[in-house]
């Protein structure tokens, strides 16, 4: 009475392009549900180009290195479709509150002078 395995079930095992493709789908519907809170909205942007002005950008928090995630280690990857999964550091320390975790999923506004 119990269920049966599939014969195409991977037990234990997820493929990399798999979960890839994953935070892909989460960071579009992200920037979707953005767009129509906010119309007018372009989130967008890729995290590696440099403006000068204002930019609007969809991606997940990781952090630069194994350690605990800090204001100096806080870094914005973003989508493949937009920025290739390309990863900015993101600035905070002007920032006057912020609670972030890795692997969140954020929409953030700022500039980018450097396109670092």
């Amino acid at each position: 009475a119990g269920s049966v395995l599939r014969r195409d079930a991977r037990c234990m095992r997820d493929r990399v392009a798999d979960k890839a493709e994953m935070l892909e789908r989460r960071l579009v519907s992200f920037a979707d549900a953005c767009e129509a809170l906010y119309p007018g909205l372009n989130c967008r942007g890729a995290v590696y180009a440099a403006s000068q002005d204002d930019v609007t950008v969809v991606g997940r928090v990781v952090c630069d290195s194994e350690g605990r995630l800090n204001e100096q280690s806080v870094q914005l990857e973003g989508s493949i479709a937009t920025s290739n999964g390309m990863r900015v550091r993101l600035e905070l320390r002007d920032v006057p509150r912020f609670s972030l975790f890795p692997g969140q999923i954020v929409c953030v506004q700022g500039q980018n002078p450097s396109g670092r």
